[in-house]
């Protein structure tokens, strides 16, 4: 007797203003957030998913990660 729930994102009007954003904007943002905009969400969440385990595996063990790039400045 699990009680299972999901959260997700509804645009409105007023997250659209608290993000600073017009409201097409922030649609749009959170459509490609939720990859709701791709022909296959569910695949798309299940790559996603892979690819998270992929990472968790490689952090595994590990107490110090250094992440090194160029400079965009």
């Amino acid at each position: 007797m699990e009680l299972r729930w999901c959260y997700t994102e509804f645009p409105t009007q007023a997250s659209a203003q608290e993000a600073d954003m017009s409201l097409l904007d922030y649609q749009d943002f959170v459509y490609n957030a939720g990859l709701l905009d791709v022909p296959d969400p569910v695949a798309a969440w299940i790559k996603e998913g892979k690819r998270q385990w992929e990472l968790i595996n490689w952090l595994s063990g590990k107490d110090r990660v250094s992440i090194k790039g160029s400079s965009l400045i």
